[in-house]
């Protein structure tokens, strides 16, 4: 009960009812009129065929065109709203003006002389699909570490933490109250004591509800600074649907950590909520640190309207031993390359052996798909793991949607049996592998900014490989058998479902 009464008392609730209340009074109000007025009711008419004709036509991908189309012209008003929030991906010209002066501001030049010393055509491509659409470089003198679960990962973090003597960055989707940021918070007050500079960026949506009343002035106290990505409107907002959904630390400039880890107690199973949480991180040390202290620092301004006054002190010329190739990369759902997709894309399509996939939601679009059915067609091993345990029903129910086509195409899927896996992870012929904050679904590709790590001969790739094969031994294979005896009913739920895969 307490609950209950906390959840429809907290601000993500009463923000929802008042956005739904607004939207409903719209929609009576064009009703109203209509029944009224024939040049209202054409006038509705008329903008549901303009919004159908700019889908027809428009850049979406043709298997949610038709769905679309549906919506618009059978649910006309409320279709629209969805339609425009939905499908918002870019900014105001006053915000772009804006973020090209952030860039402009905050350079690291870029060094392309790496690709002569790497001898696959394939990896070259890849290399230069992502430096070319991107403002990211290549680096080696840098080295990886990988871990294969939260409680790994947050024993290195908070190591790294206690190390800080300059600057620490930190950038999540989700700050939840528990021992994980208890713990954390104390090294950041103990820091800022004496003299390190701390920020924190979080996504006013995924910690809606999380974080205790007076967070940001409980913090700024201890002299710590914050800013809120996007926060959260009591009115139907366009630019709502774009979160911030990557997870950054940076200190000092030498040590980067990322990953599918939020700080929240559940990723490092302090917490049970599905199981046990399976998760991947990654930590960076070297030269390619100032990637994703760009990254940080691009994300800051934009937030606080402010142009940092000198960047470049906050990025370290640290370099560590040379362990292959390294590229963070962040992607941005106000531009129209679609960076996430096309480089998962790029490790499919160009795999010659195999191509190992860990994601918690399994929703790709029709060229993912495609890809995914060429490669498997053609005599590579595809494997996928996804949770047995789901954290959100619906979403589950549309990656179950997609396991007929993906399996009678000879794709093997596994669901991890002791609970949920929130790992996002590609690789390759044991010698690349993308790791970072973005799933394998339709938001990830198109509406989140997201931030990866591209890898090539590096340990961490042989490493994220072993991890994926004892996984894998954990986990529950899906076979043709077990789609063909799902009941019909379930087989028209998931169908049903997979029609709303354009929301998630």
């Amino acid at each position: 009960m307490k609950k209950i009464i906390k959840f429809i008392s907290g601000k993500l609730f009463i923000t929802c009812i008042l956005i739904l209340m607004q939207i409903i009074a719209y929609f009576m109000m064009f009703y109203h009129i209509s029944r009224y007025s024939p040049y209202i009711y054409g006038f509705i008419t008329f903008l549901s065929l303009f919004f159908a004709f700019r889908t027809a036509t428009g850049d979406l991908q043709s298997d949610f065109k038709a769905i679309w189309i549906f919506f618009l012209i059978s649910v006309p008003i409320f279709s629209w709203i969805i339609y425009i929030i939905i499908r918002k991906k870019k900014i105001s010209s006053r915000n772009k003006k804006f973020s090209e002066q952030i860039n402009k501001n905050i350079i690291i030049p870029k060094d392309v002389s790496l690709l002569n010393h790497v001898n696959d055509e394939s990896i070259r491509k890849q290399i230069n699909y992502i430096v070319s659409t991107t403002e990211h470089s290549v680096y080696n003198e840098t080295i990886t570490r990988f871990f294969p679960t939260g409680e790994s990962f947050f024993k290195s973090l908070e190591s790294s933490l206690e190390k800080a003597e300059k600057f620490i960055f930190l950038e999540y989707f989700i700050i939840n109250k528990g021992n994980v940021w208890d713990r954390i918070y104390n090294i950041l007050k103990t820091k800022a004591e004496n003299g390190v500079e701390i920020r924190i960026l979080y996504d006013d949506i995924g910690t809606v509800n999380l974080l205790p009343y007076g967070f940001r002035k409980n913090l700024e106290k201890h002299g710590i600074k914050s800013a809120r990505f996007n926060p959260l409107a009591p009115y139907p907002d366009i630019s709502i649907n774009c979160r911030d959904h990557r997870k950054i630390a940076v200190i000092d400039g030498k040590y980067a950590y990322t990953g599918g880890i939020n700080l929240s107690d559940e990723y490092s199973n302090e917490k049970e909520r599905f199981g046990v949480w399976k998760d991947y991180g990654i930590l960076i040390e070297g030269k390619a640190v100032k990637e994703m202290t760009a990254m940080f620092l691009k994300m800051w301004d934009y937030n606080i309207g402010k142009i940092e006054k000198n960047p470049n002190k906050y990025f370290n010329d640290y370099v560590s031993e040379n362990n292959g190739v390294v590229i963070p990369f962040g992607a941005d759902p106000s531009k129209t390359e679609n960076t996430v997709k096309n480089a998962y894309f790029n490790m499919i399509s160009s795999a010659r052996k195999y191509v190992y996939i860990t994601t918690p939601y399994l929703i790709p679009d029709s060229e993912i798909v495609s890809a995914l059915k060429l490669a498997s067609k053609s005599g590579i091993d595809v494997r996928i793991i996804v949770p047995h345990i789901p954290d959100k029903w619906y979403v589950d129910a549309v990656t179950k949607a997609n396991y007929d086509s993906l399996i009678k195409s000879g794709i093997r899927i596994y669901e991890y049996k002791y609970g949920f896996i929130h790992a996002k992870s590609v690789i390759s012929d044991d010698k690349s592998a993308i790791i970072g904050t973005a799933n394998f679904d339709y938001r990830s590709f198109y509406y989140l900014f997201e931030n990866l790590v591209f890898l090539y001969g590096t340990n961490s790739v042989n490493e994220i490989k072993s991890d994926f094969l004892k996984t894998m031994s954990e986990s529950i294979e899906i076979s043709k058998k077990d789609i063909e005896n799902r009941s019909y009913i379930k087989k028209a739920y998931y169908s049903f479902m997979k029609f709303f895969s354009i929301f998630m």
